[in-house]
């Protein structure tokens, strides 16, 4: 048997306390420590690159991460707006990207264009659908279908 089991669960708890303090302690002190060295340890760095022979300026570029700026830190990209288009015939449709449905498919046949030809689906997306980015977004109930 360990002896922390042959103590009675009040000394383990009032032990335990105890060595949760100290552990504060000795973390505020550490912090202090950094806070107390890091001007000595500034200096010896410059003092070594100094030493030799270079200058802060010839040094610094290289320990900076290529193609940033230390403390700025880079906006996020704006997507820009996607198009949907909906049928003229039947709004509810709404085309935007990727594998053409079959509705579009056959109204791109009926009014005679090729859907497998880019400049096919250009013309008709242009002649024969609405595009959101024309009108604005669709109603709520026309881009949920």
């Amino acid at each position: 048997m360990s002896e922390a089991t042959a103590l009675p669960l009040p000394n383990v708890l009032s032990e335990l306390q105890a060595l949760e303090a100290r552990k504060a302690e000795l973390t505020a002190l550490a912090a202090e420590a950094r806070k107390t060295n890091l001007p000595l340890v500034v200096e010896g760095i410059k003092s070594y690159i100094t030493g030799n022979g270079f200058t802060l300026d010839e040094i610094l570029p290289l320990l900076l991460p290529k193609g940033k700026k230390a403390g700025k830190p880079r906006a996020p990209r704006k997507e820009a707006p996607r198009a949907s288009y909906a049928s003229k015939k039947d709004p509810s449709l709404v085309y935007s990207r990727g594998v053409l449905p079959q509705w579009l498919r056959t109204e791109m046949i009926m009014a005679g264009f090729n859907p497998d030809d880019k400049g096919s689906r250009d013309k008709y997306k242009a002649n024969h659908m609405v595009s959101s980015l024309a009108v604005g977004e669709f109603s709520e109930t026309q881009a949920a279908a």
